[in-house]
């Protein structure tokens, strides 16, 4: 074992087995575990808990490996993103640092992502914080309308063109975000919260119909949000977009979270 893997396991003995599980789901190599090491020393973190698809066994090749991290730590995030760019990971390694203090009050608020990460999260390691919070239990809060409103009040940072200059490619993958969102928060708005965004998109529409003219237009926007991931092709990268196009995409999301608000 090398000594990026052993010094994680002194913190959770139960690493050995989690670690098997990780592979067989998704071939995690011993540089990602390296990369893991760096972020948990980096923050100096307390919590650590892999969420997302490399969690629940459905990572594709462009899949990131989203880190949860608790830390008291008020370190900015850039210089260690620095960092695990020069290690060339062959996964891009997402790091979600929050202190304890803003992961207990989304616990209190009844937030979705603890649902995720309750639901889907694997521990690395913990010193009891995050243990002793689901002992006392968690409770999804029943309703998401003002998280919608909250989205499409977002859209409102997007209607004046001029900050983009000539280059909308950033703005169409916040966007993205925005999409992704208001689908996620209309499904748990009816009981039906989903993580996985193909399941949740197909199960969206499924349950709102008359929004599927919407989505041929809408899911082009995944394809700007993995080229600012830098996971996709040039030409992507290098197309322009135009006003007139960052328009429509806003007068259709502003359309999707004002029907599905309750």
């Amino acid at each position: 074992m090398d000594n990026s893997l052993q010094e994680i396991e002194e913190s959770a003995p139960h690493l050995a087995t989690i670690r098997s599980t990780l592979r067989k789901r998704s071939q995690l190599s011993r540089a990602m575990w390296a990369g893991i090491r760096l972020a948990k020393n980096y923050y100096n973190a307390h919590t650590g808990i892999i969420v997302g698809s490399i969690a629940r066994g459905d990572a594709d090749r462009h899949s990131d490996l989203d880190l949860l991290l608790l830390t008291q730590s008020r370190k900015l995030l850039a210089p260690l993103q620095h960092q695990l760019l020069t290690r060339h990971l062959p996964r891009h390694l997402s790091i979600i640092p929050y202190t304890p203090r803003e992961f207990r009050h989304f616990w209190n608020q009844g937030s979705l992502f603890i649902s995720h990460v309750l639901t889907e999260g694997v521990v690395l390691w913990d010193n009891g914080f995050f243990n002793s919070l689901c002992r006392r239990g968690f409770y999804l809060k029943p309703h998401f309308d003002e998280d919608i409103r909250e989205q499409i009040r977002r859209l409102d940072c997007f209607r004046d063109p001029r900050p983009f200059g000539r280059r909308f490619i950033n703005a169409y993958s916040r966007l993205f975000i925005i999409y992704k969102n208001i689908v996620f928060f209309s499904l748990a708005e009816s009981g039906r919260p989903l993580f996985n965004k193909g399941l949740a998109f197909d199960t969206f529409y499924a349950l709102h119909p008359r929004l599927v003219p919407l989505r041929k237009r809408l899911d082009k926007l995944f394809f700007y949000y993995l080229a600012m991931t830098k996971k996709a092709n040039k030409q992507t990268m290098l197309r322009r977009g135009s006003a007139r196009e960052l328009d429509s995409y806003i007068r259709a999301l502003d359309r999707l979270g004002r029907e599905v608000l309750p």
